[in-house]
């Protein structure tokens, strides 16, 4: 398993793979802050991440054990890996641990990716609304002078 991890930490093609998928969804993400989903105020980031991350879950688990074991079968490694007794047992459950081990670290990613564009809208958001509520405040008007005021404002206007 120690060696799996460190070829997979060592080789360009898993490393450009990872930074490239995870890159191209936080890409996505960041694009979709701002716009809103049809009919609701709920940010449609926070709608794609759920679906982001079950892609990632599914793509991993079933194409990237397939793709593993069929680059490990041409280069002749197990063939070599039959020789050993549970050797094919155990090459399997090392590459499963190591798909674990990188869709988490994707997962990780998205995940405060997405949370850190979510609380931007909303950092965003607050400072817009958080002036004029201050300045209400500053003003001490309460319910009843609001409403005594908005009541001689209707007046004035017919």
């Amino acid at each position: 398993m120690r060696v799996l991890v460190k070829h997979s930490l060592t080789s360009p093609q898993d490393i450009a793979f990872n930074v490239i998928s995870t890159a191209a969804f936080v890409v996505v993400l960041y694009f979709q802050r701002d716009a809103t989903a049809p009919g609701s105020a709920v940010p449609l980031a926070m709608l794609t991440l759920p679906g982001i991350l079950g892609l990632g879950v599914a793509f991993n688990g079933l194409i990237g054990v397939i793709s593993m074991m069929a680059v490990e079968r041409e280069d002749g490694t197990l063939l070599r890996v039959k020789a050993v007794p549970q050797g094919m047992l155990g090459c399997l459950v090392g590459r499963i641990a190591l798909l674990m081990l990188q869709s988490s670290a994707g997962l990780a990613i998205m995940v405060v990716a997405g949370v850190v564009l979510v609380l931007l809208a909303w950092a965003v958001a607050s400072l817009l609304i958080a002036p004029p509520i201050l300045r209400r405040m500053a003003r001490r008007e309460s319910g009843p002078l609001m409403e005594a005021r908005r009541h001689r404002a209707l007046q004035r206007v017919v």
